[in-house]
């Protein structure tokens, strides 16, 4: 009988130890985490980051955390930008207990984020901030993250005017966190999905159906991009107040091969090479005044408004299309040019100052001719750009389409059988020439007050000045059209371009010279 109580006694007192370590092991367990959590988040103070949260919950047993209420301040040193994030619920499950203890490493098998809301305040100001404090070493490693339904709005500090706002879905698999001199990241697998970008300012929204990222390939693609203005074309020219391109653009399918977008959260995009094909169509209005400050730049300038590093190999071209409207001053509706089935090779895109980017394309113009141009763009600032191409085989009446709106001419007749053009350019104006080759040309001039009609008088004048046929068994200095043109800075690079050689082809028989040569009689006559 004592035996028996003794030994019920024993087990009585194994039992209470046993609970005693189990209480106190997870009190300890619990102690732990919760100071390992404070310590990382006054780390996280010195990189300009503070957290706070309403309620805290902690399952040891599936050894999950779960956050209420978070509200995270993101202010980095030496930053025009600082943020606020709002998240109802953040789950954090299957925490590895041994290595926070042991090594004060977080690995995390899976993190939750629901409806995260980010106020994002930026401003162009100069202003400076405190220097960073060197960050302590730590390292998170989480095996999936996922932020369901974030939305992010971008806020002028200065003006409080909300520029931009986001919304999309994220997914990463095997993203590490750890500290050099900043907070660095790699990941295995990064999906954005359902991304939608407001452009409130702009009057554009971008539109996504799914971005991903494999680092192990270092390939990126993009699924369905679409740049879509918010308002008609007229609303969109009367809200602008004045002249701007409305671009609408399309590309299927994007894919980048080499992609190094970096360890750091500074953004960045260096790839070997590039290829998609797109829809693009550019509207613009001349019916509104000229803009007096906002002046589209030429492509390298505005690569390098960006502000990060950006440098693409080569970028392939697959068939596409571009269609340049334009509505004239006095009118009833906008002149059209278009280039279908357009291929190009593109090669050193850079933010960089040195070298130059070069494109080589081939379209059928207008689907009328076969056109191929080589287009050089110099990286270094204030050095000439350069076009050199041929159009062959073209229809001359299928530039009705921009000719008959524009300048009230019409194409009854007349085969191309060779353009050759080159000229150089830079923000303020194009210098060039051009050859042509045509023959059985024939125009009407139609009347200012109705469109509709043939001013026959008009007509034959012009048929007169313009010659029949121009071809190899004239002089090609009589076949050759000078390119003098003033750029108007608010009109985009293909606007730009096409008006550089419509004016070298006017220059070859132009009614201006006729009007100098009268003006000239006139001069001496007094």
């Amino acid at each position: 009988m004592e035996k028996a109580r003794a030994h019920a006694i024993s087990i009585l007192i194994f039992i209470s130890i046993l609970l005693l370590l189990l209480v106190g092991g997870r009190a300890i367990i619990l102690w732990q985490i919760d100071n390992t959590i404070t310590t990382r988040i006054n780390d996280l103070k010195r990189t300009g980051i503070e957290i706070e949260f309403s309620n805290k919950k902690v399952a040891l047993w599936n050894k999950s955390l779960q956050f209420e209420n978070v509200h995270i301040k993101f202010n980095p040193p030496h930053s025009l930008a600082s943020s606020t994030v709002s998240i109802p619920n953040i789950l954090i499950a299957n925490i590895s207990l041994i290595p926070l203890i042991a090594k004060k490493e977080i690995i995390i098998k899976k993190i939750l984020l629901t409806k995260p809301e980010a106020f994002i305040y930026y401003t162009t100001s100069d202003s400076t901030h405190p220097v960073a404090k060197k960050l302590p070493k730590f390292t998170i490693k989480i095996a999936d993250l996922k932020i369901d339904s974030l939305s992010a709005q971008f806020i002028d500090k200065v003006n409080s005017i909300v520029n931009g706002k986001v919304r999309l879905s994220l997914s990463i698999k095997n993203l590490d966190l750890f500290t050099t001199d900043s907070i660095n990241w790699t990941a295995g697998v990064v999906t954005l999905n359902n991304i939608g970008i407001e452009l409130p300012t702009s009057f554009y929204q971008i539109k996504t159906k799914q971005l991903t990222f494999t680092s192990t390939k270092k390939l990126l693609q993009l699924d369905s991009i679409e740049l879509l203005p918010t308002l008609s074309n007229l609303e969109f020219a009367r809200k602008n107040v004045y002249q701007i391109d409305r671009i609408t653009a399309r590309i299927p399918v994007l894919t980048v091969e080499g992609f190094d977008p970096g360890e750091t959260f500074q953004p960045r995009f260096i790839a070997s090479a590039v290829a998609f094909n797109f829809n693009l169509a550019v509207y613009h209005d001349k019916r509104f005044p000229m803009a007096k400050k906002k002046q589209m730049v030429l492509p390298p300038v505005f690569i390098r408004q960006f502000g990060f590093p950006l440098h693409v190999d080569t970028a392939k071209i697959g068939s596409s299309f571009i269609s340049y409207d334009e509505f004239p001053e006095a009118g009833e509706k906008a002149g059209r040019i278009f280039f279908n089935d357009l291929k190009a090779t593109i090669s050193n895109i850079s933010s960089a100052n040195l070298g130059e980017t070069r494109m080589d394309v081939e379209s059928r113009f207008m689907d009328a001719g076969n056109l191929t141009a080589t287009f050089t763009f110099p990286l270094a600032l204030h050095m000439p750009y350069t076009v050199k191409g041929k159009l062959r085989n073209f229809n001359l009446s299928s530039i009705n389409q921009m000719l008959t709106p524009l300048e009230r001419v019409s194409i009854t007749n007349g085969h191309l059988k060779a353009m050759d053009f080159h000229f150089h350019y830079n923000e303020q104006k194009a210098t060039g020439a051009l050859v042509l080759d045509y023959s059985n040309l024939r125009v009407s001039i139609l009347k200012k007050k109705n469109p509709y009609q043939v001013n026959v008088l008009a007509s034959i004048v012009a048929n007169a000045i313009l010659k029949n046929t121009m071809d190899k068994t004239i002089q090609e200095k009589k076949r050759t059209g000078t390119i003098q043109f003033d750029r108007d800075p608010t009109e985009g690079i293909f606007g730009f371009w096409w008006k550089s050689l419509r004016e070298g082809i006017k220059s070859v028989y132009t009614v201006e010279k006729i009007t100098s040569r009268n003006h000239k009689k006139k001069v001496r006559g007094k």
